[in-house]
């Protein structure tokens, strides 16, 4: 059959068709039955359409703007109960919220993205994320950010770049880069936005120990979002596997840290691959921005006019300031060790004092961590995070410290940034210094700020020898805050913690089975004299105390077997060489010569020092001598340990009372 055969057969149809369906409308309208409107509406939208050339433009406008903004959170969305509810929960959490902090409602939030957030208990944004949303997602500006850490930084910039790139089309190209210095920061961040876009994105995360090929291979098929560390992203560069041309936001996550890693090459390199557009955002978010980073920031920017600058700590004169002040919602406490031969024992006895639940204890080096985790002085069950652990057990050992399958984290600081667990307490083995010896301040900001996070109150104990403690006083001097100098704590505060664990523990038993161990609890009444002491022989079994009271240690230098007494001398003293004389003709040179760590009380009246508790007896008679105080009182600063030397001391050569002389 030729074409026009065809076509003519075509035609003789559809004039049969048409016929039919003609002729069943008569016999409906014969019938009295109704006839269907289907072709009557086509008709008339036809007709609609010829009659306005532009309605189709607007109506696929219309619909664009319906897709995006359906959901979306104004003051002028239809009072439902849902919205009711989540207006009111918004409020009473703005009530105890910190100052600054704003209603999701206040907010050009899509009912996703608020629906994602009300799952993870986020009700409010924190000052950081109100402080920065419109400025990135309104004003499409690029911003140099600080806040403290543990404020919300990461959903700061999370947020205005998910609500920005759900509104345009999607690419194959990447439309988001975030560049963070360490692994596990990359992996919470991805983390966000996974959450937080719920499907919405497609995001990739990128870093070093992770294989090439399913990286790759998820950049050809296309991504919005990748969040990587800054050698890894260079390698899919020079792949030629990331493409950066379509870039809309790139951000710099803990920006100080980024640079002062010696990732500034990358750095170079990478936003030279993204070329240059005046479309694209630069976003800088860290805790501590020294004003170098402002500098390095205005270089990357497209726009230096268009840079703008949201500092939340305040208090300098440069802007983005020199101050870096730590968390305010964290309780810092400086605890004494005598020897590095302590630290272990004091550690422990930290965790068990102040730990409530996850715990994280910082040291400098991996040697040390494994040390600690090798020790047979600390008692909690512990991990180590380090540089050295494979990539691997490394996320393992993240996961199973998130579900609180162990309570202490040994770590260096490369688990300092990006943990997104909650943790009650952060001990450091010592102050933390640069390798000049100068006080590291930025780096106990951010380990402290492992604790304290999102509203919640926390504590931060930094261990320190007599050498430390100018450090840590340069520490609290730089960062505004307050610190506790605390003896550490005594057998008592230990056991007294972990006897409150074990009695919550043992409220949480359900009462139905308690009648089966009714028979057993009689015979412990009868076995310990009271069903008191049956109890309180249950608690110390349940606390891991069955084998006796751990030993004592003095307040002064934290030594087994050693009490502190304080001497008031009633006046004014300038020396410990005074408190040594004084000492030297009371009691006999042996036990002298037992005596550790003497030092002046900070009002100079005085002195602390310790004793061999088996010389107890010997100093309770002695005038103004207070013997195993339990409060230490405050110190004077820069006071010395040692008990010789000359301007003072028990004598260099001799038993002199301060020179070279003998004493009396």
């Amino acid at each position: 059959m030729d074409s026009d055969d065809s076509d003519t057969a075509k035609a003789k149809a559809k004039a049969e068709r048409k016929a039919a369906r003609k002729a069943e409308k008569k016999r409906l309208a014969a019938a009295g039955e109704p006839v269907p409107e289907k072709k009557k509406k086509k008709k008339e939208k036809r007709k609609a359409s010829e009659d306005d050339a532009d309605a189709p433009k607007k109506k696929k406008k219309a619909k664009t703007e319906d897709s995006f903004y359906a959901g979306m959170e104004t003051d002028s969305r239809p009072r439902t109960r849902s919205v009711d509810a989540q207006d009111k929960a918004s409020k009473e959490a703005l009530a105890t919220a910190p100052e600054g902090s704003k209603a999701l409602g206040d907010f050009s939030l899509s009912s996703v993205t608020r629906q994602a957030l009300q799952a993870r208990g986020v009700k409010v944004l924190f000052p950081i994320q109100a402080a920065t949303f419109s400025t990135i997602f309104d004003e499409k500006r690029d911003l140099l950010a600080r806040a403290r850490t543990g404020t919300g930084k990461t959903l700061a910039f999370a947020l205005p770049i998910i609500e920005s790139l759900i509104a345009e089309k999607s690419t194959r190209e990447p439309r988001a880069l975030v560049l963070a210095p360490t692994r596990e920061l990359a992996q919470q961040v991805l983390g966000d936005f996974a959450e937080i876009s719920r499907n919405r994105l497609k995001t990739l995360c990128v870093y070093g120990g992770s294989a090439y090929g399913p990286s790759c291979d998820a950049l050809r098929r296309g991504v919005d979002v990748v969040v990587g560390t800054p050698g890894r992203t260079m390698d899919l560069i020079e792949k030629q596997v990331l493409q950066l041309s379509q870039l809309k936001f790139a951000v710099l996550d803990e920006a100080d840290q980024m640079l002062d890693m010696g990732f500034k090459d990358e750095l170079e390199k990478i936003f030279a691959a993204m070329g240059k557009t005046v479309d694209r955002q630069l976003l800088l978010f860290s805790a501590t921005l020294p004003p170098w980073v402002k500098k390095i920031a205005g270089e990357y920017c497209q726009n230096q006019t268009s840079l703008a600058e949201i500092d939340l700590v305040g208090g300098g004169k440069d802007g983005l300031n020199k101050i870096v002040q730590a968390s305010t919602d964290v309780k810092h406490t400086c605890v004494p060790v005598s020897s590095w031969s302590q630290n272990h024992k004091v550690i422990n006895d930290v965790v068990g004092a102040y730990g409530t639940g996850s715990t994280i204890v910082f040291c400098e080096t991996k040697a040390e961590c494994n040390d600690v985790i090798e020790s047979k002085d600390i008692t909690f069950d512990r991990r180590a995070l380090h540089g050295d652990i494979p990539q691997a057990l490394r996320e393992k050992t993240m996961k199973a410290f998130r579900e609180k399958k162990f309570s202490v984290l040994v770590a260096t600081d490369v688990a300092a940034r990006g943990l997104d667990c909650i943790v009650d307490l952060v001990v450091m083995n010592k102050p933390p210094a640069t390798r000049s010896g100068w006080a590291d301040t930025e780096t106990y900001v951010h380990r402290s700020g492992r604790t304290g996070r999102a509203g919640r109150k926390g504590t931060c104990v930094t261990l320190y020898q007599l050498k430390h403690r100018d450090t840590l006083r340069e520490i609290e001097r730089a960062t505004r805050n307050t610190f506790d100098w605390v003896a550490a704590p005594r057998a008592r505060d230990v056991l007294g913690a972990a006897a409150l664990q074990a009695r919550v523990s043992v409220e949480a038993v359900d009462r139905s089975a308690l009648p089966c161990f009714s028979d057993e609890a009689a015979t412990l009444a009868t076995f310990f004299g009271s069903p008191e002491k049956a109890v309180q022989a249950c608690l110390a079994k349940i606390a891991g105390y069955e084998a006796g009271k751990p030993p004592d240690r003095s307040l002064l230098t934290n030594t087994e077997n050693y009490v502190t007494c304080l001497y008031a001398a009633g006046l004014q003293i300038h020396s410990i060489s005074y408190v040594w004389n004084f000492l030297r003709r009371s009691l006999p040179p042996d036990i002298c010569d037992a005596f550790k760590g003497m030092q002046l009380v900070a009002d100079s009246d005085g002195a602390v020092f310790d004793v061999p508790a088996k010389h107890k007896a010997q100093l309770e008679g002695l005038d103004g001598v207070a013997v195993d105080v339990q409060d230490l009182p405050r110190l004077k600063e820069r006071a010395s340990f040692s008990k010789g030397g000359r301007g003072g001391g028990r004598g260099g050569k001799g038993r002199g009372r301060g020179g070279r002389g003998r004493g009396k």
